[in-house]
């Protein structure tokens, strides 16, 4: 009821933002579509005028509300939110944009929003309903104690390096030489299909605390039926919301199989502090961890590693800034294998951009560089990579639960020892479905 309320408010006070110019040819449709109580149509007559018009406050409104009219409140966040940024002060909008996200279940957000907008002293009918809807979203949230939600994700792609292998045709040895096999450590293209799929359990002991867990099973066939990887992973956790912002201490365990043997396992434990604002994030993450390797004890490490993640977001023109700087240190278990541990530091960018309400792209670099400590006595050089990752991704949210993803990608990692020198080309789509 209030929320119906909230609509007959609303398209009471569309008449002022049609008689914008730059609308000229689109008023008399519009306004006859709102007569007539056709939301659909127009709806349909704003998304193709998208292009020309998005980041005009007048035509985001209007978009925004028919958007949430229709249910599609994830496109009505993204038009609320650019008319915010031209228009900060329209209090109106922020409570629409409340309700868009209490409609999603992110209530804490919602009631963020709710309280600031009675902080303008709104009129006494919005005000009513402001207080309405912030009574609902405090029993929900005391009420919301469980949360059991899953993805799963189809993967179908071709990989120019599925064991990230070298080309090269002779390596030098501090005894010889050495030929890599083809099949075995010498660069091998296919074409793969994975499968996925992931559970999350929360439990939230109040508003700002709550327990988190997951698990994870992933399974990728090569088309040629080498390499064929298999990973599970589960983690557990606590997070509390802070004044400094929100700490979470998760617990995470992974193991991997190739061609069905047990390759790897690792174990960490890690702390990390988000901050969030309406434009900007900032991340810290300090871990500890071990990897074993059943088969090779040689390679077996404890480790060490920080990151520092921070971003800005431009509602406005969709372009978004993320940028992360990291640092790992690894140790052998064994002294007599120090050269299969390593130093590493490296940045990652990426730059979101949010073309349309429904669609994005994520260009992405990363750039690592590895010192190991010792040189193994069986190489010339003492080992040193310098690994860059580039990457090209676009999205469409589908709907609430399906969405789809097409990314190419392409690794140079050179190296001091040639063995461990190669470049990898990724493409692939994937479709995910949330439950």
């Amino acid at each position: 009821m209030a929320l119906k309320l909230f609509y007959i408010f609303l398209t009471l006070h569309l008449g002022q933002y049609l008689a914008s110019p730059a609308y000229a040819d689109e008023v008399l449709d519009t306004k006859q579509l709102l007569k007539e109580n056709k939301p659909e149509q127009i709806y349909k007559i704003l998304t193709t005028r998208e292009f020309y018009h998005m980041g005009e406050p007048g035509y985001d409104l209007l978009l925004a509300r028919t958007a949430l009219q229709l249910g599609y409140p994830h496109e009505a966040i993204f038009a609320y939110e650019r008319v915010l940024i031209n228009q900060p002060g329209n209090n109106l909008a922020q409570v629409e944009l409340a309700i868009a996200y209490y409609q999603i279940e992110e209530l804490e957000t919602s009631r963020q929003l709710f309280s600031a907008a009675l902080q303008s002293s709104p009129p006494g009918n919005i005000r009513q309903n402001i207080h309405h809807y912030i009574e609902r979203i405090d029993e929900k949230i005391g009420s919301r104690k469980h949360s059991l939600r899953g993805i799963l994700t189809l993967k179908q792609g071709w990989d120019s390096n599925i064991n990230s292998a070298t080309n090269e045709s002779e390596i030098e040895l501090s005894i010889g030489t050495y030929r890599p096999t083809d099949g075995v450590d010498k660069e091998t293209s296919d074409s793969f299909t994975e499968i996925s799929n992931r559970l999350h359990y929360n439990y939230n002991f109040n508003i700002n605390s709550n327990f988190f867990s997951g698990a994870g099973y992933t399974n990728r066939d090569n088309n040629n039926k080498q390499f064929d990887t298999q990973t599970a992973d589960a983690n557990i956790g606590y997070s509390h919301l802070t004044a400094i912002g929100k700490i979470s201490i998760p617990l995470s365990y992974q193991t991997m199989w190739l061609d069905e043997k047990q390759l790897r396992k690792v174990f960490s434990i890690s702390t990390t502090l988000n901050r969030t604002s309406s434009d900007s994030f900032s991340a810290y993450n300090l871990q500890y961890g071990e990897i074993r390797n059943p088969y090779k004890t040689p390679l077996d490490v404890d480790f060490v590693a920080a990151s520092i993640a921070f971003g800005f977001s431009n509602k406005k023109s969709g372009f978004n800034q993320q940028y992360a700087l990291f640092y790992g240190d690894e140790t052998a278990t064994n002294n007599l294998y120090k050269f299969n541990a390593r130093e590493y530091w490296g940045a990652q960018i990426l730059f979101p951009v949010q073309i349309s309400q429904r669609h994005s792209i994520t260009p992405k670099v990363v750039y690592q560089i590895s010192k190991y400590h010792q040189k193994p006595w069986i190489f010339t050089n003492k080992r040193k990579d310098d690994y860059t990752h580039y990457e090209l991704a676009w999205r469409w949210h589908i709907t609430r639960d399906w969405t789809l993803l097409s990314q190419a990608g392409h690794t140079e990692s050179n190296s001091s020892v040639p063995l461990y020198t190669y470049t990898r080309t990724t493409l692939f789509t994937r479709i995910n479905y949330s439950y």
